[in-house]
């Protein structure tokens, strides 16, 4: 009997000691749970507020001949005189090429023998010799010949559709023409362009649309040229909106009278747009996704970081015009801890 109840008694103790074990480890675990806690990443903040600036827009731009024209003629044949080479200026009308004039020569003999048939018509019709018909039949075929021959001219003798510079020459003397210029892809012996006057083409903003008027002045400027400011006119406004930027396209008229600019020139053209009421942040409180050209802030609302896309305007020195239909004015903007932050994170202001 001694035996059973220290066995008894032993058993009780190990029950009751796993009982108290595993009550205690169940209590850890709760207050671990209960003391976790997320900490908030301290940040400044300061309110957004509209301020009155002076609106001047900037686009990138390739400068273009105010007209440029590919000449040739309408069929292949051969090149019988080149007149003008690459460089070389020229006046509207100057002859640049001959092609082989034997078919024009053979047409013009059959327009002089109608021109003459014609007027002796003339004197028949008058005396009531011919028909009426038969008079009106040879005078039609003379007008067929004179529309023939003025087109196989302007297809035999190549002129220079405006004054300019020949840019191009594709073709050399007693060569047969193709119908095609392998360097520009189109039918053409010459290229000519317009560069006492220029022009570029550039996509404005659609907010821009109903300021924007012709006769409108502009800057032109070039890195080429730093020190050299060159006036522009809007010559051109586009009646649509590209649904896909969000922009529409002007065309501007630059005066070039010394010729220092050149097509193809890069430049940036300046627009003045008066003054307005802008929201102008903090350059540095600006983010930009990695990879893209996405640009973002962060608002503090509520205790948390939210993240919204803007669209940049003009720069002020340290200062950026900022666009949203999310940010308000009085809202406030996180301008110091924001690096790193995530949208929603949690947030305390210093």
């Amino acid at each position: 009997m001694k035996t059973v109840v220290n066995i008894t008694a032993i058993l009780t103790c190990v029950c009751i000691m796993a009982s108290c074990g595993g009550q205690k480890k169940e209590d850890k675990t709760v207050k671990t749970d209960s003391t976790e806690q997320v900490k908030a990443k301290p940040v400044k903040v300061m309110p957004i507020t509209l301020q009155e600036v002076a609106i001047e827009e900037v686009y990138p731009a390739t400068i273009q001949a105010w007209q440029e024209a590919h000449v040739g003629p309408a069929a292949p044949g051969q090149i019988h005189k080149i007149y003008v080479n690459v460089g070389d200026k020229v006046s509207k009308g100057t002859l640049l090429a001959q092609m082989d004039p034997t078919q024009y020569n053979q047409l013009r003999i059959q327009y002089q023998d109608a021109k003459r048939d014609l007027q002796r018509m003339d004197s028949l019709i008058k005396y009531g010799n011919i028909s009426q018909q038969t008079y009106d039949k040879v005078k039609l075929q003379n007008e067929v010949l004179q529309t023939n021959l003025q087109t196989l001219s302007d297809n035999v003798f190549l002129k220079a559709p405006f004054s300019g510079v020949i840019t191009g020459k594709y073709f050399n003397e007693r060569e047969n023409y193709s119908g095609m210029a392998a360097a520009v892809g189109v039918g053409a012996i010459f290229t000519i362009m317009q560069v006492n006057e220029l022009k570029v083409v550039v996509s404005v903003s659609e907010r821009f649309f109903p300021i924007v008027k012709k006769g409108m002045k502009t800057k032109l400027l070039t890195d080429i040229y730093p020190d050299k400011k060159f006036e522009g006119v809007v010559e051109t406004i586009y009646p649509t909106i590209d649904a896909s930027t969000k922009t529409f396209k002007i065309e501007i008229k630059v005066p070039n009278p010394q010729e220092i600019l050149r097509p193809g020139m890069f430049a940036r053209i300046a627009f003045d747009f008066g003054k307005a009421k802008a929201m102008v942040v903090p350059a540095n409180a600006i983010l930009k996704q990695e990879g893209t050209n996405e640009r973002y802030v962060f608002i503090y609302n509520n205790g948390k970081a939210q993240r919204i896309t803007v669209e940049l305007g003009t720069r002020f020195n340290d200062q950026i015009e900022i666009r949203s239909d999310k940010i308000t004015p009085g809202m406030q903007l996180i301008y110091t801890g924001h690096t790193g932050l995530i949208d929603e994170q949690v947030v305390e202001i210093q």
